[in-house]
């Protein structure tokens, strides 16, 4: 059972706010705070042994669609499968300890746009195997099986172009009959909360109050008792949440590009937020060194010459990151700030050792955890808004720029555009003759410090072993 109490709340209407969220087993989360994201129910770069040893990470993203293979199978593998206790086969099916809240969702942060369109009964979405259908049907029934702590219900938000009305029409009333359709099947028809261990949480769609009037008005007032909290897509969709919801928790389904984006979000209400930035950044090479409101080395009081940056690109072979002997932030605890230095991580990311994402990880989630803290501490004093303007005068606006090549990106992880694009991956192989020619130009090389060049004739493999032979490198079996 889920419950959430307001603890702190100096706007009458829509702004920043404190909040005791806590569900049973589970750790109690303050408000306002992040969700970790995952990919396959896992923490990226992070084994789920040290998400429990150098990690404070309170609550994970887990989505439907990085489990669903093939639309042949009855049941994917994470649904067919059977813990050997009585515990939930979600958390053991990923490996994640028990005191840590799984949030279950149809869909990744930041979803990938399908090519496909929703129909009254289905969204689309993007697989390992290729596009497919999600079906309402077999969507609920997936969490009836999986049991998560908070279950997101299923919405009609298209992630491609802007929407025209006809769209929006059709939009709101799929998502108004999908989640009554849920509430009946989870036992709510009569306005009760249901006997099953996952709280609903109900969607708000990222469009004005008149165009979803009718879903909003049966939202507050026939599905309001039924429903444990609410989804924005978007910040600005806090707007549209009617008065007799405000008290229900709010989870941010967002993908903000930076910090600023983050404080954004919960000046305009946001609970909890995902934050894929955190995995982006990791793979990218980058190390947050922000603070909130200002960095300790220079207090807030003191005017900020020049703006500092939001993180550190370890990947840069111009810095002196090679040879520096310092952490990443003489102010962080976490695991890699006092164990590593800059050195050793800028060396792990240029050998392309999986170690290098993992301590930037660790870091990462360790530093943007102080920065929820520092927020909470803010809105408790009431000096977040003013807090906000010094973070802002402190801070560049942007992350830095990507300059590293980080792991390899998945094809389900991002929507082809068609012939003639990029390749998401450098090249990691090459044809056999590359190799030959290579070998020919190091033998011909060779033949200025008076030793005989080793050469192809043609190009041909049988060449080459002639050559070896004459020279007495290889001999024929």
């Amino acid at each position: 059972m889920l419950s959430f109490v307001v603890t702190h709340n100096k706007s009458p209407t829509l702004g920043p706010r404190l909040g005791d969220l806590r569900v049973a087993s589970r750790c109690r989360i303050q408000t306002p705070h992040y969700v970790a994201t995952t990919s396959r129910g896992v923490v990226p770069h992070v084994t789920p042994d040290l998400v429990c040893k150098h990690s404070k990470i309170s609550s994970v993203y887990v989505a439907l669609e990085d489990f669903l293979e093939r639309s042949h199978q009855k049941k994917a593998p994470i649904i067919a499968f059977s813990s050997f206790e009585d515990k939930n086969d979600l958390r053991e099916f990923i490996g994640l300890q028990d005191d840590v809240l799984v949030v279950c969702g149809p869909r990744r942060i930041p979803p990938v746009p399908c090519s496909a369109h929703s129909t009254n009964t289905a969204i689309p979405i993007i697989t390992s195997a290729g596009f497919q259908q999600l079906e309402l049907e077999s969507y609920n029934e997936a969490l009836q099986d999986l049991r998560p702590d908070i279950a997101v219900a299923l919405a009609d938000i298209d992630n491609n172009d802007r929407p025209g009305r006809k769209r929006i029409e059709r939009s709101a009333d799929r998502t108004h009959a999908w989640l009554r359709d849920t509430l009946a099947e989870r036992g709510c028809a009569n306005g009760d909360h249901p006997d099953t261990e996952s709280a609903l949480f109900a969607s708000v769609l990222p469009f004005d109050r008149e165009q979803q009037s009718f879903y909003i008005t049966d939202l507050a007032n026939d599905f309001r008792p039924s429903i444990s909290g609410l989804v924005i897509s978007t910040p600005s969709s806090a707007a549209t949440i009617p008065p007799t919801c405000r008290p229900l928790p709010r989870l941010c389904v967002y993908n903000p590009p930076t910090p600023h984006a983050i404080l954004d979000a919960i000046s305009s209400g946001a609970d909890l937020l995902t934050l894929p930035l955190v995995n982006s950044c990791s793979d990218a090479g980058q190390a947050f060194t922000f603070t909130f409101p200002s960095p300790p080395s220079n207090p807030a009081s003191e005017p900020f010459s020049v703006k500092l940056p939001l993180a550190i690109d370890l990947w840069s072979s111009t810095s002196h990151y090679s040879t520096s002997l310092s952490p990443i932030s003489s102010s962080c605890s976490c695991y890699t700030c006092t164990r590593h230095h800059l050195a050793f991580i800028h060396h792990l990311l240029n050998a392309k050792e999986m170690l290098a994402w993992t301590l930037l990880q660790l870091h990462n989630h360790a530093a943007i955890n102080a920065f929820f803290t520092a927020i909470r501490t803010s809105i408790a004093t009431d000096t977040f808004q003013r807090d906000v303007q010094i973070f802002a005068q402190a801070y560049e606006t942007e992350m830095p720029v990507k300059v590293g090549q980080g792991p390899r990106t998945r094809g389900y992880e991002t929507k082809s555009v068609g012939r003639g694009e990029a390749r998401l991956n450098v090249k990691a192989y090459g044809r056999f003759d590359e190799r030959v020619e290579a070998v020919k130009n190091a033998g011909e090389s060779r033949s200025q410090e008076g030793e005989e060049a080793v050469g192809l004739d043609g190009g041909s493999i049988e060449s080459l072993v002639d050559k070896l032979e004459e020279s007495g490198v290889v001999e024929r079996a």
